[in-house]
């Protein structure tokens, strides 16, 4: 890639860069403040950072790619395309600049094929468009009905526990900005939501991979299809 532009469209736990080669062959690099693999590792636990609220650890990212990197395989959905690092292995540590007493933390580095396309707003939207990201999804939801994740323990789960669990904000400080009339309705839809969850349980045809952050910043629309980018959320819903 000697000669390649490269800007940058995002800062903090996850850098992107937009990289345009002189072939005109076009990439997205993901940096994320990660540990090294143990093997690698120079840094004490104590002193990696934690990934914030939210972000994928080492094993949730590697989980995540491999998901990503079978819809690039076994379906047709435009995705973004992982290019393995020259060792094969689907993302490569670059330690930090200087000596290993730095206090920049190193980064896992992930190279994907840029997704063509162009962002609508809601208002530039019509049925037409509806339909093309409804058939998108459904295709999602069908091969991750199909898909044998390796191990599905690694990757994220969107269920009640993130969303009504104990260690959930609302019920640790939600008494500070709500009444106990709002609290009690909170507290009643956690409950009926439990219970439809339950009936539905967690067999492939309801529970599997989802990308969980589908909003139109995260759609291309490129001709008479669509792209679906940034997976960084995606786990078990």
């Amino acid at each position: 890639m000697r000669g390649a532009r490269v800007h940058q469209l995002r800062q903090g736990f996850v850098r992107v860069f937009h990289v345009v080669c002189s072939n005109r062959e076009e990439f997205c690099l993901r940096m994320y403040e990660l540990p090294p693999d143990g093997e690698h590792a120079s840094r004490s636990d104590a002193e990696v950072p934690a990934p914030p609220p939210g972000r994928p650890s080492l094993e949730q990212l590697r989980a995540q790619l491999l998901w990503l990197s079978a819809l690039a395989r076994e379906t047709p959905l435009l995705v973004p395309e992982l290019v393995p690092a020259d060792d094969g292995s689907l993302m490569a540590y670059v330690p930090s600049e200087g000596t290993e007493e730095s206090d920049q933390a190193g980064r896992q580095c992930v190279l994907l094929r840029w997704v063509p396309g162009t962002h609508r707003r809601e208002e530039q939207l019509g049925p037409a468009d509806a339909s093309v990201v409804g058939s998108y999804v459904a295709g999602l939801h069908n091969h991750a009905q199909r898909h044998a994740l390796t191990d599905t323990s690694t990757l994220p789960r969107w269920d009640w526990n993130w969303a009504f669990g104990e260690s959930v904000t609302l019920w640790r400080v939600g008494e500070q900005f709500y009444s106990a009339g709002e609290m009690a309705i909170f507290e009643a839809a956690s409950r009926r939501v439990h219970e439809d969850l339950q009936e539905l349980g967690h067999g492939t045809d309801t529970f599997g991979p989802i990308h969980r952050d589908l909003h139109l910043g995260n759609i291309l629309f490129h001709g008479s299809r669509v792209g679906v980018i940034d997976f960084d959320l995606c786990g078990l819903g």
